[in-house]
């Protein structure tokens, strides 16, 4: 039997920690309580621009991307002082191919972010795929019946795609490990 805390903030990602600072929050959301392992799935909402001091860095350039990766790590710093286990979930992928290659370009930074931390990497984007590797809304759920999993805005899970995700993230905690990108 495990006790699962939730913590979510709608609108809150990496890029705009004036909207929800994640860095800032994470200790005291930490302090006094004994976490086993901590699951992070952040980042749908950070195809925007990003603060890096007093500059203003635009999605996609090389700033952006460097200023990404400083607060990335900012969120693992804390992740690391607290010394819990940490399981980092992909993106899931999404329908609409302009977002679908942001999202990319964000999993991206984090995944290497998160493994040069030693932390175990939780990659769900194939379960969420056709058989052609495109995106689809329909797959597999948590008891293997193929049934529609996202909505039809190509980016919000229905229940069982929630619980498809869940299971693939519980199946990499009970493994110790991560599933092979």
């Amino acid at each position: 039997q495990a006790d699962v805390t939730w913590r979510h903030v709608e609108e809150s990602g990496i890029a705009r920690p004036e909207v929800y600072d994640w860095a800032a929050s994470l200790p005291k959301i930490l302090e006094g309580s004994s976490y086993d392992a901590v699951v992070v799935l952040l980042g749908t909402n950070d195809r925007q621009m990003i603060k890096d001091g007093n500059l203003r860095h635009a999605f996609g350039t090389p700033e952006w991307a460097a200023a990404y990766a400083k607060q990335t790590d900012g969120i693992l710093d804390i992740l690391a002082k607290s010394g819990v286990v940490v399981y980092w979930v992909s993106l899931p992928p999404m329908a609409e191919p302009e977002f679908e290659a942001a999202m990319q370009q964000v999993t991206a930074i984090q995944r290497e972010r998160v493994t040069a931390r030693g932390f175990s990497f939780v990659d769900i984007r194939k379960a969420f795929l056709g058989a052609n590797g495109a995106y689809t809304d329909t797959a597999p759920d948590d008891t293997g019946e193929v049934r529609k999993l996202r909505s039809s805005d190509g980016i919000t899970f229905f229940k069982q795609g929630n619980n498809r995700l869940a299971q693939l993230v519980l199946a990499a905690i009970k493994e110790g490990t991560a599933p092979a990108a």
